[in-house]
């Protein structure tokens, strides 16, 4: 195995009103500035001012936070173009205030800086919500066939086709997937493809577990492939749409900042491109655009498949099987509430457009988040209980009333 090469940081200075990082024994391509909350897509470039330096103008750090909704800890970033690059600082220790509430410090071996916003919190769009959502769950008809589907969402719906016990072994017998988006807002995929190439050779993005869903995200694809697949019907959740901010990347250009991106070196190009936070008018009509193009385009096809929705919601409490106790969520209630509220609207918005969707309606349910989930990430909000995935595989079998 190579080793890291480290790259050595000799100083950093705020001087005539800019941040200046000096390096050497090693030269990074880029540098910039990222929320250490990986979730969130704060990120402002610095520029190589010579061959061993970069520097940031402190009247851009300033107008940069000044326009934010929360609090935010940046820490330093060095990549080349294909991986992160790891630093270590010899010089001075840093602590320095810019303003009242922007500090520049050097924190267990990272350089960060600390922004504290004292604005409210600008509340929630105010949508005009359907009184019902309908459930419309008549079968489809009769088959003998296994049924084709493409999955477009997350953990919420694509778990139930895992052939683990704790899921539903026996899906094969009745569904075979065909595809799946995962973790895309539907507003990036109706989007104009983007050319740039360079995710094919970032490293981070190129594992072959997740670049389909990566490229996806530049290519735009998924209505070619649903056709191409011939699927019988299309499984969907708005879990992502619920939680996950949009970088407009060029004009009608959007990628989703979803996990992916947030773990990826790729993100350094988010700097300067403009957010679009769920919960907000501009995401919902961004939204409700993109579904109906999406509506026009599936029935543009010589076979549409059937379109079921699931409204899953981000549960409140977790179970633990072992010791029988249920215990709240309460770190998280208010990124689970807001969450759900945004969830509502959007699932509101796509039966208004598309109104043959077929509704899952699991909003509410008696099963909980898993404690010891099997799912990647473990204990979650939108980890269930191994008894909710089998519900929804039910469900489905019945929709799909075979002989």
């Amino acid at each position: 195995m190579m080793s890291k090469t480290i790259c050595n940081i000799t100083k950093i200075d705020i001087h005539s009103n800019e941040l200046i990082v000096k390096v050497e024994n090693l030269i990074p391509d880029f540098c910039w500035l990222e929320n250490v909350n990986k979730h969130l897509p704060n990120i402002i470039s610095l520029r190589k001012k010579s061959t061993y330096i970069y520097s940031l103008s402190l009247d851009e750090l300033r107008n940069y936070c000044a326009i934010q909704t929360q609090n935010i800890t940046f820490k330093l970033s060095f990549s080349d173009f294909q991986q992160r690059i790891e630093y270590k600082y010899s010089g001075e220790k840093i602590k320095q205030k810019l303003s009242d509430n922007i500090q520049c410090l050097w924190i267990n071996d990272i350089f960060i800086i600390k922004y504290k916003n004292y604005k409210k919190l600008s509340s929630s769009a105010k949508v005009e919500l359907l009184k019902v959502i309908p459930t419309n769950l008549t079968s489809v008809k009769n088959r003998n066939k296994i049924l084709n589907l493409v999955v477009i969402g997350t953990c919420f719906s694509r778990s139930v086709f895992i052939s683990d016990d704790y899921f539903n072994p026996s899906y094969k017998k009745y569904f075979s997937v065909k595809y799946t988006a995962f973790h895309s807002s539907m507003i990036s995929l109706m989007s104009t493809a983007i050319s740039d190439s360079t995710y094919k050779t970032t490293l981070d993005l190129t594992n072959s577990k997740i670049f389909s869903y990566v490229e996806m995200e530049f290519k735009k694809n998924l209505v070619d492939i649903i056709e191409n697949t011939k699927c019988d019907f299309i499984f969907m959740d708005n879990y992502i749409e619920a939680i996950r901010p949009l970088i407009e990347i060029g004009p009608c250009q959007f990628i989703t900042y979803n996990k992916y991106f947030s773990e990826s070196i790729y993100k350094r190009k988010f700097s300067g491109c403009k957010v679009i936070y769920p919960g907000t008018a501009e995401y919902y009509e961004l939204y409700r655009n993109a579904v109906v193009k999406f509506n026009k385009q599936l029935f543009s096809m010589h076979r549409s498949p059937v379109v079921i929705l699931l409204g899953g919601r981000l549960s409140k409490t977790k179970f633990n099987k072992q010791t029988n106790i249920e215990e709240s969520w309460d770190d998280e209630m208010d990124w689970i509430i807001q969450s759900n509220k945004n969830w509502d609207y959007i699932d509101e918005i796509f039966v208004k457009e598309i109104p043959t969707t077929k509704y899952i309606d699991m909003r509410t349910t008696i099963w909980k988040s898993d404690v010891d989930s099997p799912l990647i990430g473990g204990a979650s909000p939108s980890h269930y209980q191994s008894e909710y995935y089998k519900e929804i595989f039910e469900i489905l079998k019945k929709i799909f009333l075979r002989n």
